[in-house]
């Protein structure tokens, strides 16, 4: 699952920054230019939209690369399942 998240991401930062993004679940805001907060609002929101879920404050605030976010996606995946 991990590997189609990550697939899925990279096209959402892709249409983002309108440039190719190869992401690994180490890239961090520090690793692309123009990934700021203002940025980070508008990944998120295309992030919800893709994924048909929203994020609390707490899910985001603390997001430190691509790999933690996978994480919080696989999490909120499993928790509709239930």
């Amino acid at each position: 699952m991990d590997k189609n998240h990550l697939l899925n991401l990279n096209e959402i930062f892709k249409k983002y920054f309108n440039r190719k993004i190869t992401l690994k679940k180490t890239t961090s805001a520090k690793d692309i230019k123009g990934w700021d907060s203002l940025a980070q609002v508008g990944l998120i929101l295309m992030i919800e939209k893709k994924y048909k879920m929203r994020f609390s404050l707490s899910e985001t605030s603390n997001l430190k690369n691509i790999g933690d976010m996978i994480k919080v996606l696989q999490r909120k995946i499993n928790e509709k399942k239930i």
